[in-house]
């Protein structure tokens, strides 16, 4: 098997573990909860998968975060909130996400660093 062609298979793998965990919180939580958490989560295992070895990143980082994650519905979400001018919910959803996935990515780089034994 090619490089390529693993690097694709460890994508589609994580892609579709990632989408099938993103469609379960969708069923399980309100729609902007749900969301909210598959973005949080999502930024927290790319975290985890940019500090892991070799082909890993493909996998966790690219496919799963990757899946998991849904900044485009997010920003949906935000536009339906201008549309209906509910800027106060507005700020703050997009603030709270923001900086939350902010954190959340960065810890997962802490994490990475300690789970594959990088940092003490």
């Amino acid at each position: 098997m090619t490089e390529l062609m693993c690097s694709l298979l460890l994508v589609a793998a994580g892609g579709f573990l990632g989408g099938i965990a993103r469609w379960g919180l969708t069923k399980a939580l309100p729609d902007r909860v749900a969301i909210f958490t598959a973005n949080a989560v999502g930024s927290l295992i790319f975290g985890i998968g940019l500090g892991a070895p070799g082909q890993l990143p493909l996998l966790v980082a690219v496919g799963v975060g990757g899946a998991l994650s849904t900044w485009s519905t997010f920003a949906n979400q935000l536009a339906g909130l201008v549309e209906k001018r509910r800027w106060a919910i507005f700020a703050r959803y997009l603030a709270l996400t923001v900086a939350v996935c902010v954190v959340a990515a960065w810890r997962g780089t802490v994490w990475a660093g300690r789970i594959f034994g990088q940092w003490p």
